[in-house]
Formats: structure tokens, C-alpha cells, sequence
């Protein structure tokens, strides 16, 4: 997704901002933080509603709980918005499955009364079971109706057609409850009186009007009086005890507040049990933070927080890497020669030469953070390099797939008056465009998400194990055994 198509979305750039936010999460590893771009929005906002030296813990947790209050407000909007479409699409689709059911009916009963010279007549049941395969919805009809039906009487057909329409009611509302209660829990015990005499629009109006009561009475057991957002924010901060209000520190109360649990009833074990919940999301409201910045302004701002998520990376793996060294009592005239090399250059080879031979936890910090910039470059690039090999030789094995097939089928150009071979040299030519921007694409989707975790790991007897590289995160390793395999 570009940013600029990603800006003009007729539904905002909600999209463009739950994509960034998948591709780089926010980074903690010890004193090293860095947000993602939506938190970036929503801690620009926050500093903004707070003056210059207002950190009074009642102001603060005044703006935080406006931003999360806003937060859930956007996201109702957008489910309320969505859904209303939903209903409105969903319902010129019913019209038409009813149709063309309509019309099936209308062709059977046609030639109900027609049976074969030499064949038995059909009971009414084979003929109502055969009608309603056809349509695919259950019928019934009363012993007086299966007589007259194998007489295409009238009264029968019309007791079929509402029988259709009252089917194709129910089970399209079924569906739109499902898909409802799977993006809204509240929804779960929602319930809709159809009856025979229902129809469409009553049932569309009901399930929204429904859905606004469970939103706004989430929103009252959110935010009301004495409610969990507010108490939650209030119970941080004095946790906190004044603490700075530092990006991390922010950024790790939003991600507090925004999650949650509820009591719900396991069937496997018919218990209640506590379920994590998703109370917040932020990016409908972050969206709407962005909403009027100009194209060309939000492209280079997009592009500078991602730089610098690059920087703050590095030195986080700088510093993973320095531990795991010193963990494991290497010094750094044993490392690899070419970051020996670099760090002589970064911080004077007489400094280096001294540094040398002394136990990495015995380093000066301002040496010790130079020479973590160093060998947090080099692990960037050993784990950037091998994303790109993983991505190409995923997609390479696909693209030669198509490449083939396209070279089976190029002469079916000729039966169009195309010349086969210029046809095979474009297609091929798009096809090979296409896979390099595929490539683009999946380097940059992994590329930040290969965070640092912590070197030291306890072995069952209760030693320290040799700790991975930082760059084999969870991901990582994963992607590894998948290489092994291959």
C-alpha cells in the first residue's frame, strides 16, 4: 500500500496507519523505546493538550483518558458506518437471491402438471422435496397444500414464495449477527425478533439500533462513573510515582489501558473464565489525527519515523549483542575483525587498543555506546540480508511457476490476431516488474519486526545457556528452521 493511495481511501487512511502499525510495532529493549507511527499521532497529541510543565498527575490523566475516549468514539463511528453499508449491500444482495429463487419457483410450477406418457404421477412430497433443492431453503406445507400442489394452485405458490422470502430473511440475518458478534463481543446475546410478516429494512434497523445500545453501554462501562479506563490510568500513574513522562512511559499506559479481560462461559468446561479483551483501538482515532495533513508532508513524515524506528533498531541490537558478548566473557579483540576495524575508526585506534583487552563490562559508557552502534549495524545488515534471501527464494519459486505457465498458454494469443512472442515479452516483462516490488514489499514487512529479546536463557539445571543472536526473535528462529528445511 503507497502512501499517497493509502491517504486518499474514501474511508480514511485508517488502513494505511493499521498497516504501518503491523509492519513496525513499537520497540522496548531496556532504556531503548520507540513507537509506532500511530502512537507517534497519538503522543503528539497528548503533548500538545499538556502546557509546558504541566505534568500534574490529575492533568495528565485528564488527557489520556480524552484521548481514549475519542479512541473508542472513532472506532464506534467507523463500526456504525460500516455497518450501515454492510446492511445496505447485504439487503440489495437478499433481493436478489430471493429473485432468482422467484423465478426457479415460477419455472417449476410451470410445468408441474406435466407427467410423461407411461409414468406414474409424483407424490406431492417428491415434488416439494425436488422444489426445495432447487431453491435451497426448507419448505413445508400442510397435508391440504401437498394436495393441491401437484395442481400448481395458486394459494400453494404463494405460501412457497413467503416461505422463500421469510427463509432468505432469516438466514441472511443469521449471517450479519455472526459477523458482528465476531468483531463485537457485546454482541454475543444479541438476539432478533423475525417474524412472517418481517421484513429487510425492519430487520436492518433493529440489528443497528441494537448494535448503538451495546456500543454506547460499552462505552458507559468504559468510561462512566468509576468506571475501568479511568481507574486503570489513575492506578498507573501512581505507580509511576511523577516519573518523567517519557515516549515509553506514555506509550506503555495506552497499551495498558487498551487491554482488558471479561468473564465468559467455557462450553468445553462450563466454567466462567477470564478472556483477554481488545478495549481500545487506536488507529480510527489517529486516522482522523491525520486526516488534513498534505500528501507530500505526511509521505516524508511517514518516512522519517521509519528511519528513525531503523536507528533505534540498530542500537537496541547493538546493545543485545554487546550483552550476549559480555555474557559470554568475549572480548573485543575476538570479535569479527571488520567490527574490530570500524570501532578503531569511530573511536581512535589508541582508544581501541587500550579498550581491547578489557572485560566488556568494565568499558567506559561512551566507548561502550559507539562500539554498540557499530556492531548494531553489522547484525542489521547480517539479518537484513538474510530477509532478502528468504523473500527471494519464496517468491523466485512462485514467479518461475507463472512464468511457465504463461509460456504454455502465450500461443492462445494467435486465435486473438496477437503475435504470441510480443505478448510473451510484455506479460513476462510485467510479471517480473510485479515480483520485484513483491520483494520490496516482504523485505519491508519484516524488516522491523526482527526486535531484540534478552541474551540470557536458564537451562533446566539451572545454569545460563549460550543465548541466540539478538536478531533470532521469535520470527526469526522461525524463519531459520524454515530455511533448514528447504
Amino acid at each position: 500500500i503507497s502512501i499517497p493511495q493509502g491517504l486518499k481511501d474514501e474511508e480514511g487512511p485508517w488502513r494505511l496507519l493499521a498497516y504501518l502499525e503491523e509492519i513496525q510495532p513499537p520497540l522496548k529493549y531496556d532504556d531503548i523505546s520507540y513507537p509506532s507511527f500511530t502512537f507517534r499521532l497519538l503522543l503528539n497529541e497528548i503533548r500538545s493538550q499538556l502546557p509546558a510543565g504541566d505534568f500534574s498527575l490529575d492533568r495528565v490523566k485528564e488527557v489520556l483518558v480524552d484521548i481514549a475516549t475519542r479512541s473508542l468514539t472513532a472506532e464506534n463511528d467507523h463500526l456504525l458506518r460500516n455497518l450501515n453499508n454492510l446492511l445496505t449491500s447485504t439487503g440489495e444482495s437478499m433481493d436478489t437471491q430471493i429473485e432468482e429463487r422467484f423465478d426457479t419457483l415460477d419455472t417449476y410450477f410451470e410445468g408441474i402438471g406435466d407427467v410423461e406418457e407411461g409414468m406414474p404421477a409424483r407424490r406431492p412430497q417428491e415434488l416439494l422435496d425436488e422444489l426445495a433443492s432447487l431453491v435451497r431453503v426448507p419448505l413445508r406445507l400442510t397435508n391440504d397444500q401437498l394436495r393441491r400442489l401437484p395442481d400448481g394452485d395458486k394459494d400453494v405458490k404463494d405460501s412457497l414464495r413467503k416461505q422463500i422470502e421469510t427463509a432468505m430473511l432469516a438466514i441472511t440475518a443469521t449471517r450479519v449477527l455472526g459477523g458482528l458478534r465476531r468483531r463485537l463481543p457485546e454482541a454475543a446475546d444479541m438476539r432478533l425478533s423475525i417474524s412472517p410478516d418481517s421484513n429487510w429494512a425492519g430487520v436492518a434497523d433493529e440489528i443497528y439500533a441494537k448494535t448503538a445500545e451495546s456500543l454506547e453501554q460499552r462505552k458507559d462501562r468504559l468510561f462512566g462513573s468509576g468506571a475501568q479506563v479511568p481507574r486503570d490510568i489513575e492506578a498507573v500513574l501512581e505507580r509511576s510515582g511523577g516519573t518523567e513522562l517519557s515516549d515509553g512511559f506514555l506509550v506503555n499506559v495506552l497499551m495498558t489501558i487498551s487491554q482488558g479481560s471479561r468473564t465468559v462461559f467455557d462450553r468445553k468446561t462450563h466454567r466462567q473464565v477470564r478472556q483477554a479483551t481488545n478495549r481500545l483501538n487506536y488507529i480510527y482515532f489517529a486516522a482522523q489525527l491525520v486526516g488534513s495533513i498534505p500528501v507530500d508532508q505526511m509521505t516524508e513524515t511517514v518516512l522519517n519515523h521509519l528511519e528513525g524506528a531503523t536507528v533505534a533498531l540498530r542500537t537496541a541490537m547493538g546493545q543485545a549483542e554487546w550483552e550476549r558478548l559480555q555474557q559470554n566473557n568475549v572480548l573485543l579483540s575476538q570479535v569479527d575483525v571488520n567490527v574490530q576495524a570500524k570501532i578503531a575508526e569511530a573511536v581512535g585506534q589508541e582508544k581501541y587498543d587500550i579498550a581491547a583487552t578489557i572485560p566488556l563490562a568494565e568499558q567506559d559508557p561512551e566507548f561502550k555506546t559507539a562500539a554498540c552502534e557499530v556492531i548494531g549495524a553489522k547484525v542489521q545488515t547480517e539479518i537484513y540480508r538474510h530477509i532478502l534471501l528468504s523473500v527471494i527464494s519464496d517468491l523466485w519459486v512462485e514467479y518461475l511457476t507463472k512464468v511457465e505457465a504463461l509460456r504454455v498458454s502465450i500461443g492462445l494469443e494467435a486465435y486473438a490476431q496477437r503475435d504470441p512472442l510480443i505478448q510473451y515479452k510484455s506479460k513476462a516483462s510485467e510479471m517480473f516488474t510485479g515480483l520485484l516490488g513483491d520483494i520490496r514489499m516482504g523485505v519491508i514487512s519484516r524488516m522491523f519486526t526482527y526486535q531484540p529479546r534478552r541474551a540470557a536463557t536458564t537451562t533446566a539445571e539451572g545454569g545460563e545457556a549460550d543465548a541466540p543472536l539478538p536478531s533470532e526473535t521469535d520470527e526469526g528462529s522461525a524463519e531459520k528452521k524454515k530455511r533448514r528445511r528447504h
